[in-house]
């Protein structure tokens, strides 16, 4: 896969996906990703609407660390459309060996398959890149998330009781791993 200029793959309902490094071009629509996601009250950790000024900085230094093979990340287009982010970033000193991954998409694309297919390549990335272990984060309440992650390997690794706050409430927060090496 040639993820500088992108790959195709097609969803298991038929739409066609692009999956590509994200360039410093894309921080309009990663802002609006996440801005849309945040309105949504998505189960994602981030909670606060991102500005441009922010975003641009943040991809910047997202690609600076993809260079340095410290994060791997692409993004998945539809319909001409930003419509996903996923990341694997390594963690540092004696965990280096460690990769922490973070997944979204747009709720009108979901249940497609998506989800799936970029994991599978994230996983497949950081397994080139030396990481032998993927860890994540998620609402103990996302269950559609939760059946994912366990279909594709990831073991319960701990529960962190009340640790996530959405709308006034808290919630208790999975993390789960996977040796991938």
């Amino acid at each position: 896969m040639d993820l500088q200029k992108g790959t195709f793959y097609k969803a298991k309902d038929g739409t066609i996906i692009l999956l590509r490094y994200p360039s410093k071009n894309d921080s309009i629509q990663l802002m609006n990703l996440i801005n849309e996601l945040v309105e949504e009250h998505a189960p994602i950790g981030s909670n606060a609407k991102v500005n441009r000024k922010e975003e641009e900085e943040h991809v910047k230094k997202a690609i600076k660390e993809i260079k340095e093979k410290n994060r791997i990340q692409f993004l998945a287009e539809a319909d001409n459309n930003l419509i996903g982010n996923i990341q694997i970033k390594r963690l540092h000193g004696k965990s280096m060996h460690v990769g922490e991954l973070g997944i979204s998409i747009k709720k009108e694309y979901r249940d497609r398959g998506i989800g799936k297919l970029m994991m599978n390549q994230a996983l497949k990335y950081a397994r080139k890149e030396g990481i032998k272990i993927v860890t994540l984060s998620v609402f103990a309440n996302n269950y559609r998330a939760i059946h994912l992650y366990k279909k594709l390997g990831f073991k319960k690794a701990g529960l962190l009781k009340g640790t996530l706050k959405d709308k006034g409430r808290y919630f208790d927060e999975i993390i789960m791993l996977k040796n991938i090496s």
